[in-house]
């Protein structure tokens, strides 16, 4: 009789998962929240790495598996090779079975910033965690910010909240909002933000300043981007192979986003708007960040039919043609992430209202 082993046929392995799987109930995220009236905090969560996830979709599922059966047996430097033993075999699949599901996702209460929202995340020269975001510190959403702070050890904790300041004599805007942070090549910074030009405009647009220090900043003069017939709000920019990659929700418009590029970062070109095939309530208010060298988007899901919205994760190589990899309904928006040592860090506008 012939000798079939674990060790040396998937076969009975597949059977064993493909009974674990139809017995398996995955789970939804939820994000902590508080009740009362109508505010804005900034909260945490972070997407732990797993090893088991081998395609880096968010998720230990099928695609894995088949991806762990490829490399069966003798492998070097394979990413199945979970203990790192050069060989692909049941020890690798039981930990893969063990973390299946959704990566673990743990929140971060430590690190919340009440009163505050619409956040952007980036990397200083040094390699330090840099976020801007809107501030109001008394909970008066008509006194607000634009505030900074620091982070040295990959977002466990950060420094003290700091509002930027301006250089220039007689600023010109109305309230800045919306912040998106660019660090140079020459490591200074580029802030883009959404404002309208006192006694000019009738919408608001988007305008840019810089800074050496990241919280003086002299603002440049002209638009960025300005849609003439209606406002341009919640700007999101990066340099993405070769280019500054501009996106905007779509004014009126439940999904998709205004795209424009620029290879200098201060004249853009409007594009074809981004739609997201097969989806309806993918909205561009969030922040891009470049992952494993791929675009991510990280933006809000509309509400529909009474229904809360919520967060999504898309992927791009080209930043035109996207897919959503990642959902997660409820009472966020807005939100931005990095990858970090642990993992992807990212950060949501909670919304607390009675209503959605």
């Amino acid at each position: 009789m012939r000798d079939i082993t674990l060790e040396k046929s998937p076969i009975l392995c597949i059977l064993i998962v493909m009974l674990f799987v139809t017995t398996f109930i995955i789970s939804t995220l939820t994000f902590a929240g508080q009740t009362g009236p109508w505010d804005n905090d900034l909260e945490a969560s972070l997407f732990i790495d797993s090893p088991t996830d081998i395609d880096e979709s968010g998720a230990t599922d099928v695609a894995d598996l088949l991806e762990l059966i490829k490399q069966w047996g003798s492998c070097t430097n394979c990413s199945g090779d979970f203990d790192n033993n050069d060989f692909v075999n049941v020890s690798d699949l039981l930990q893969l079975i063990d973390a299946w599901g959704e990566n673990e996702i743990q929140t971060l209460p430590s690190i919340t910033v009440s009163n505050a929202g619409v956040p952007c995340i980036t990397r200083g020269p040094s390699g330090e965690l840099v976020q801007m975001f809107q501030w109001f510190p008394n909970g008066d959403v008509s006194v607000q910010f634009i505030a900074r702070r620091t982070s040295f050890d990959e977002g466990g904790t950060w420094g003290e909240i700091q509002s930027i300041q301006w250089a220039n004599d007689n600023f010109p805007h109305s309230t800045p909002a919306d912040p998106s942070l660019v660090l140079l090549d020459n490591g200074t910074w580029r802030l883009y933000f959404t404002s309208h030009l006192i006694d000019e405009d009738k919408f608001p647009a988007t305008f840019s300043a810089t800074s050496s220090d990241g919280l003086l900043f002299e603002w440049e003069s002209g638009k960025r981007m300005d849609l003439v017939t209606s406002g341009l709000l919640d700007p999101s920019i990066i340099f993405f192979n070769g280019e500054y990659h501009f996106f905007a929700p779509r004014p009126g418009i439940s999904h998709g986003s205004i795209y424009a590029t620029s290879t200098d970062g201060i004249t853009f070109t409007q594009q074809s708007d981004i739609v997201v095939k097969g989806y309806t309530d993918t909205k561009f208010l969030g922040n891009p960040s470049i992952i494993d060298d791929q675009l991510h988007f990280f933006g809000t899901l509309e509400p529909t039919d009474g229904n809360w919205g919520g967060v999504f994760i898309a992927t791009s190589d080209n930043a035109v043609d996207w897919t959503v990899t990642w959902t997660n309904y409820g009472e966020i928006a807005d939100p931005a992430g990095i990858q970090t040592s642990d993992g992807i860090l990212m950060f949501v506008t909670a919304l607390y209202s009675a209503e959605p």
